[in-house]
This record gives C-alpha cells, structure tokens and sequence, in this order.
C-alpha cells in the first residue's frame, strides 16, 4: 500500500480511537480482533470519501493506492470473460 494510502487509514485509525476513548467505547469488544477493526478502517474511509462526493475510483485509489481502481476493474473484467 502506497505512503498516502496508509497515512490517509491510519489518521482515521486515530481519529476513531481517539472518540472511542473519550467515550468510553471497548474497540476490542466491539471488534475482537485487529484485523476486523482494520477492515472497518477502510470501509468507513472509503465510505466517507464518497460521501463527501469523491468520485468511486478516487477514493478506492486514496484508500488502495494509486492505480489500484484500474487493476480491479481489469482483473473483474478478464475474470467475467473467462
């Protein structure tokens, strides 16, 4: 994962523990593992973005990497075909 892309999840990886201490919510009860909490990492980072109107293969590239969107599409599109 590129630079941006982990800077980008690990300030919203902050930001949400920095609410949950303040008021008083258990990550890891509601989680139980780093690894689900890190998925709801990235799915409300994308979420957000595209909330905020960023455009579908803008976000998934901020939160992916660049060029990532085009990879997917490519590998989904070459699969589809098979």
């Amino acid at each position: 994962m590129e630079s941006q892309s982990l800077e980008l999840l690990n300030n919203v990886q902050s930001l949400l523990v920095e609410f949950a201490n303040k008021e008083g919510i258990n990550l890891q009860a509601d989680f139980g593992t780093v690894e689900e909490f890190k998925k709801f990492v990235i799915s409300l980072t994308f979420k957000m973005l595209t909330d905020i109107g960023v455009e579908v293969k803008d976000a998934y590239d901020m939160v992916f990497g660049e060029g990532r969107y085009e990879t997917m599409v490519n590998q989904i599109w070459n699969a589809a075909h098979e």
